[in-house]
């Protein structure tokens, strides 16, 4: 599988999207059309991870990652809330999993300090943890999301390793 931008730039066209969802500029993105969502283009761009990691969005296809669905009833206080990560307001952000923990952060910046620490060989899961966490696992045949905040990323980790 490749996401849009790729494939576009495997055939020659340069492309820079904008993420219709958060202020990320990077990662793997999808072409969504944006008729009927109030935008003056035709067409928009959405990280696969906001689409899979925001409750009231879902692709109608799974496997391919098309057909967007729910972009109109995002939460509009996800817009207002500051993500920890980038220090931006704007953009629908998620909230960390544990208890009435008020922080939050875009799903991008999430992947993208995720995979940062990977890549310094920082262990995801590792009690010195500096960032957020995200799981994502089957339980009775649903799929369950989690993200945690740093802090309360070390707490469930201690708790699972007791």
């Amino acid at each position: 599988w490749k996401c849009d931008v790729c494939s576009a730039n495997d055939k020659g066209t340069v492309i820079s999207p904008e993420c219709m969802i958060c202020p990320v500029k990077s990662g793997a993105f999808r072409r969504i059309p944006r008729h009927g969502f109030g935008y003056p283009k035709d067409t928009g761009w959405v990280h696969v991870c906001c689409v899979q990691w925001l409750p009231e969005l879902w692709f109608e296809d799974d496997i391919r990652m098309k057909g967007l669905t729910g972009i109109g009833e995002i939460d509009k206080r996800r817009n207002k809330m500051k993500c920890f990560v980038c220090k931006q307001t704007g953009g629908a952000c998620i909230q960390c999993a544990h208890g009435k923990c008020q922080r939050a952060f875009h799903p991008a910046c999430g992947v993208n300090a995720i995979l940062s620490r990977q890549h310094r060989g920082i262990p995801v899961l590792g009690v010195k943890d500096d960032g957020p966490s995200m799981t994502m696992a089957c339980v009775n045949g649903k799929i369950q999301k989690r993200a945690f905040c740093p802090e309360h990323s070390r707490v469930v980790l201690r708790s699972l390793r007791q």
